[in-house]
């Protein structure tokens, strides 16, 4: 059985967060959308994250680990 999930690929992932980063809320759905394609948040994305939505990588990650849908 083979996984609906891709391998991380930064490339990829990066494409995510740019898509999503003008969105209102856009932490929440740039995190749900990078689990949807990979299965789960790549923790490398974080830093992506933070730079991309100019936050530090401990307010991301603060959402990251308060919200329990998302997975290492």
């Amino acid at each position: 059985m083979t996984s609906p999930f891709e391998p991380w690929d930064e490339a990829h992932g990066a494409e995510i967060i740019a898509k999503h980063s003008a969105q209102e809320g856009a932490t929440l759905v740039i995190l749900h959308a990078l689990q949807e394609a990979f299965g789960y948040v790549p923790e490398p994305a974080i830093p992506m994250v933070a730079e991309a939505l100019n936050l530090s990588r401990a307010e991301v990650y603060g959402v990251f680990t308060f919200y329990h849908d998302f997975r290492k």
